[in-house]
């Protein structure tokens, strides 16, 4: 086994799982075919308690809450950028001391709230228990795969999955003729 040097969820404009090892793609696969992120993503393999989760609103406990600023308009902001862009909230004079320090080391604007706040559920309600949430736990026995499979996301990445391979061979056979 290769040891894995960086792991990537995310490019400018899809979601993937990436695994690289020596500078080398060992693995990629979008989201939407891969079983842990789409679980992930679906909401199916939490904790239970990220279905309660009492810090999923815009007051927090912490100094800064740190994430991705879905939803920004990158043509609004005052000094162009193409990469992805990051939010940071201030939640107390400790943070802000904390920010304005690393002002430095990073470049910072202010921007809509009201933005992160639409796009990003998780400052205003904890997480959705989605359908299949029970079948997954009741699978789950220690096998994430297993479990993954029984739940709806799972047949959709199994059918897939069996559809790729039957192609491959399909084209393996017709190249020996």
């Amino acid at each position: 086994m290769n040891k894995i040097d960086d792991i990537s969820f995310r490019g400018e404009n899809e979601f993937y799982f990436s695994a690289t090892s020596n500078n080398e793609k060992v693995y990629y696969e979008k989201s939407y075919f891969d079983l842990y992120y789409e679980s992930f993503l679906r909401s199916v393999s939490y904790r239970d308690n990220c279905y309660s989760c009492r810090y999923a609103k815009i007051d927090r406990v912490s100094d800064l809450t740190i994430g991705d600023y879905w939803g920004l308009d990158k043509s609004s902001l005052h000094k162009p950028y193409l990469g992805r862009v990051s939010e940071i909230l201030v939640n107390t004079a400790k943070g802000k001391a904390l920010l304005d320090k690393a002002g430095d080391y990073l470049h910072t604007e202010q921007a809509s709230l009201k933005v992160a706040i639409d796009h990003n559920e998780q400052l205003s309600h904890p997480s959705d228990f989605p359908a299949d949430r029970n079948v997954f736990v009741e699978a789950f026995k220690g096998d994430f795969i297993k479990a993954s499979y029984k739940t709806a996301i799972g047949k959709r990445i199994k059918k897939v999955i069996m559809k790729k391979r039957l192609k491959r061979l399909l084209k393996g056979f017709k190249s020996s003729k």
